[in-house]
């Protein structure tokens, strides 16, 4: 299982008084998974096929890139 690095980062701009003021963000590294997300598409997209999914209200949410050439 591949490890994420979440940081935690606290801003406080110049001048203002911490106490009446604090903003919180986080910082992840993303890069594990968008190389991830490129085998998935690659996979996806050798299939010789038209592939799509769609959520349970007939949204469609996803078509494979043969199917946008298709439909083009």
């Amino acid at each position: 299982m591949a490890r994420s690095n979440i940081s935690t980062l606290l801003l406080m701009p110049k001048g203002i008084n911490p106490a009446k003021l604090s903003l919180f963000g986080a910082v992840m590294d993303v890069t594990e998974a968008k190389e991830a997300e490129e085998k998935i598409r690659l996979i996806i997209n050798t299939v010789p096929g038209l592939l799509w999914t769609a959520r349970p209200d007939g949204w469609v949410d996803f078509l494979n890139q043969r199917w946008l050439d298709y439909t083009e």
